[in-house]
């Protein structure tokens, strides 16, 4: 019947709300449909471009300027993971997900100097210290003693390190070195530009996916 059908589409919506495991199982299968479109990275480096143009004609604003910062770091994020690891990414859409939310969540430790918290930093014009790569090899540390959760710390710990990539190439650069040296660490943003460009192009003239393994042929016995 007509009735009977639609009462159970509708139970059917109410039973599958998109709540946190759909919407995550919803961004990993998006994820691995991304990681199969080799001309993806290069489009991100064209948005990263247009994210950067946008904000050099705005004023500095905690807000406004974050929200177009974040983006870029996760822009910058997913070139280098797709460009480089695509199988890897279409194998582990969560691990992913963790590296591209930890590119986005170490920016978190700006907060203190926003509230006037200037010991966390150099100066006020610097990256707070843990933006150093002391940070990544903490997580990889706790990673190698805690077995369970050893995946999703060096997920994180990756997702930190392709945060620096951007932040090398924009403001002042980073304390890489701290607490060794509080100095900060850059190079030009056309280095950056051009690095990820380079990256980008690799996905396109590269490897598209794995190949097929050759089937091994049956040995056949002669009866004699």
């Amino acid at each position: 019947m007509v009735t009977g059908g639609y009462v159970r589409s509708i139970n059917r919506d109410l039973t599958n709300r998109p709540d946190g495991a759909h919407v995550r199982r919803a961004l990993e299968q998006w994820w691995t449909r991304a990681a199969g479109l080799p001309w993806l990275p290069l489009a991100l480096v064209v948005v990263i471009l247009v994210l950067d143009a946008v904000s050099s004609q705005v004023p500095f604003h905690v807000l406004w300027t974050g929200l177009l910062d974040e983006p870029a770091h996760l822009a910058t994020t997913a070139v280098v993971l797709l460009a480089l690891a695509p199988r890897w990414c279409a194998r582990h859409p969560g691990l992913s997900l963790v590296a591209l939310a930890a590119s986005t969540l170490i920016d978190v430790d700006h907060v203190p100097l926003f509230l006037g918290v200037d010991a966390v930093a150099a100066s006020s014009m610097s990256r707070p210290f843990s933006h150093a790569l002391l940070t990544p090899l903490v997580l990889l540390v706790v990673a190698a003693l805690w077995v369970r959760a050893r995946p999703v710390l060096a997920a994180a710990a990756a997702g930190v390190c392709l945060h620096f990539v951007r932040d090398l190439g924009t403001g002042s650069g980073l304390p890489l070195l701290w607490p060794l040296s509080s100095t900060d660490v850059a190079v030009s943003y056309p280095v950056y530009v051009v690095a990820l460009a380079v990256v980008a192009g690799y996905r396109l003239v590269g490897p598209a996916r794995p190949s097929r393994a050759r089937p091994v042929p049956r040995a056949t016995s002669s009866v004699g």
